[in-house]
């Protein structure tokens, strides 16, 4: 699967979308499905090779330079195109619907600053339909797995080679995230619902309650904060700021989406404080609100490339 350019101007852009003229100089098109878009080089069959003034020899349309700043996809391009588009808009949705409906039925995440009484209590009163929504969570974290592959496929097709290296180790850190944040969140659903049956038995004795809360504290603090929290989001906002880099300075996207990847992923990574606090006991201050602030901007970032995306896609049918 490669890309292929449609011919607008007589002049090429940059990575950097400067417009450079070499006059003269050969245009290769051996690495585009077509060339016929255009009238004037209509009876061209690639591969062929030609004069055309005012292009620099382009040997491949996202990495060197490109005529007029556009790509235009081949069928199964751009059909990976849109199915990346929608999985990261489904993504950014996705999220926030368990996150939301754990915030408005059990607290979360404030009720985590409650004694763990209160939380055992709280969560076992929430029955079948909170232990639902938090499975959900963990599917949501889980997507990040496919996701990361998908972009990670579509912009190697689009670059007609393999995928860098930083795009490589972007969906390396991506396919970590989600899956230390569903360990994280999993214990939600097989773990807490039975100390919290446990403990609020009338008949469990107060050894075993004694035993219930330590349980809940110790899977809490390796599950919730280091696999999770610490894990999970040092990968997330890794996978976030190196996508964010390459789309921008490779693959022509907004550079406004890459400052929003930047401050979001940045905030993400802020809020690792938070972890550290409960164990290098400090006052966390303004800091507690780099977590929530910098997945606000994580949300926002992923539909916005989306939407990238599926633009890019429907434009290869114009």
């Amino acid at each position: 699967m490669r890309a292929r350019v449609v011919i607008r101007l007589a002049r090429a852009v940059n990575a950097t979308r400067e417009f450079i003229e070499y006059p003269g100089v050969d245009f290769s098109n051996d690495l585009f499905a077509t060339m016929k878009t255009h009238a004037s080089f209509s009876h061209l069959q690639p591969p062929a090779t030609f004069t055309l003034s005012g292009a620099e020899r382009i040997r491949n349309p996202v990495r060197g330079a490109f005529l007029a700043g556009e790509v235009v996809l081949d069928g199964p391009s751009a059909k990976l195109f849109r199915i990346t588009g929608t999985s990261l808009i489904a993504l950014g949705v996705g999220l926030n619907v368990p996150f939301g409906i754990l915030g408005a039925t059990f607290h979360y995440p404030d009720i985590l600053r409650q004694p763990t009484a209160a939380v055992l209590t709280q969560f076992h009163a929430g029955g079948v339909p909170l232990i639902a929504t938090w499975y959900a969570f963990v599917a949501a974290a889980l997507f990040l797995v496919p996701v990361a592959l998908f972009v990670h496929d579509a912009l190697a097709t689009t670059s007609g080679q393999r995928a860098s290296t930083i795009v490589r180790m972007a969906t390396l850190a991506g396919i970590g995230a989600g899956v230390m944040q569903a360990l994280g969140l999993i214990r939600w659903v097989f773990v807490v619902p039975v100390l919290a049956r446990t403990f609020c038995d009338p008949t469990t004795s107060e050894p075993a309650r004694a035993a219930a809360v330590g349980a809940f504290e110790s899977l809490h603090q390796y599950a919730g904060v280091a696999l999770g929290e610490h894990l999970g989001q040092l990968g997330t906002a890794l996978w976030m700021v190196l996508i964010a880099g390459e789309l921008t300075s490779r693959f022509a996207f907004a550079r406004w989406l890459a400052w929003l990847g930047f401050a979001s992923g940045g905030l993400i990574t802020l809020g690792l404080v938070e972890g550290f606090a409960t164990v290098i006991p400090f006052a966390v201050g303004v800091l507690g609100l780099a977590t929530p602030v910098g997945y606000v901007g994580l949300s926002g970032w992923l539909v916005a490339i989306g939407v990238t995306f599926i633009r890019r896609a429907k434009a290869s049918h114009r």
